[in-house]
């Protein structure tokens, strides 16, 4: 499936797969994974995601410029 209604399948598969006793312990190990090797603090949080939206941003300014995303350009 391909467009939106193959996007909206993936989205339903992955919500089916989250109820499953498998995607409960993987959202589980995710979690904790997330919990040792990720920020903890607040102002470290918000700070990765302004500068990643800061970086988004440049992206789309840049193929904007250039007239458009064009696969394989990069």
């Amino acid at each position: 499936m391909t467009g939106l209604l193959g996007t909206a399948r993936k989205s339903l598969d992955a919500e089916k797969f989250r109820r499953t006793k498998e995607g409960k312990e993987e959202k589980k190990a995710r979690k904790e994974h997330n919990k040792k090797f990720g920020p903890t603090d607040k102002k470290t949080k918000r700070k990765l995601r302004s500068d990643a939206k800061k970086s988004d941003a440049a992206k789309g300014a840049m193929l904007k410029k250039r007239g458009g995303t064009f696969k394989g350009t990069f």
